[in-house]
């Protein structure tokens, strides 16, 4: 019998893992705020499911969670700042719902922005200390889940995700006097996000919080500006301010999944 997975927010990434994983013999749901998105879903193997997270309420047919196994939620909080303290509501409002149909185990795609800026080397025990709201959500939901009795949960934590559709070269090209262009990068593509969701729920690996990044971390000044002249744009220049270089390790993902990254290194996508 196929598992069930339900996938919370079939966007970008979700509906690239849905995809993945229906090839993998997975029964495959995913949500979507809108109808005209069924299409799309469908085309990815995946079965569309209407559902739309209130700050108070959930509008949909959770009926059709039943029976899942596994839930990952791939839900951005978002960069509105009126909207940032409803996004917290609205978790609460998704956990309720995920434990009434006994969906024990859940993946919490994060992003490595609960760190915050710093001049050092970020492992799974660093401290998370955000410095944006939308950090700052993100941890007080990763705590939420975390500390929840019912759940088995895996924080993973991606850093900048990039990929197909999402040219790296286009962030900053024909920009000048950019800040930080002595800092590493922390990049992460869409095949390794996707492979490494599977790895996670392949190997039954729960309660955990990883960080995900290419294991190579070249500057900003010096990837950006060869990605721009590579896609033939204009490359940007940078000034002399430089304030953080955090560069997130993810040794312990590797070695717990023994996972091999496909793109080791941000030149490796101009290839």
């Amino acid at each position: 019998m196929k598992k069930k997975v339900i996938i919370i927010g079939c966007g970008w990434l979700g509906k690239a893992c849905g995809q993945f994983l229906s090839h993998q013999n997975y029964n495959v749901l995913g949500t979507t705020r809108d109808a005209n998105n069924f299409k799309t879903i469908q085309d990815c193997g995946i079965t569309p499911v209407l559902f739309d997270l209130k700050p108070d309420h959930i509008e949909g047919d959770t009926s059709t969670f039943k029976g899942a196994s596994i839930a990952i939620i791939a839900v951005p909080p978002g960069r509105n700042k009126d909207s940032l303290p409803e996004f917290e509501n609205k978790m609460m409002q998704l956990f309720a719902c995920l434990e009434s149909n006994q969906i024990k185990n859940i993946l919490f795609i994060s992003s490595t922005s609960v760190y915050g800026n710093s001049e050092e080397v970020i492992t799974e025990n660093t401290i998370p200390k955000p410095d944006k709201a939308s950090g700052h959500i993100l941890r007080r939901v990763e705590n939420i889940l975390t500390n929840h009795l019912f759940f088995n949960a895996t924080i993973l934590r991606f850093g900048g995700l990039i990929g197909y559709d999402r040219n790296p070269a286009r962030f900053l090209a024909n920009k000048s006097n950019v800040d930080n262009g002595d800092c590493p990068v922390n990049l992460i593509h869409l095949d390794d996000c996707v492979q490494i969701i599977y790895e996670i729920i392949h190997q039954y690996k729960w309660g955990e919080q990883y960080n995900a990044c290419m294991p190579e971390h070249p500057t900003r000044k010096d990837f950006y500006q060869a990605a721009a002249k590579h896609y033939q744009l204009i490359p940007p220049t940078f000034s002399d301010v430089n304030s953080g270089r955090k560069l997130i390790s993810s040794d312990y993902l590797t070695q717990s999944l023994k996972y091999k990254f496909r793109y080791k290194s941000p030149f490796d996508i101009l290839k």
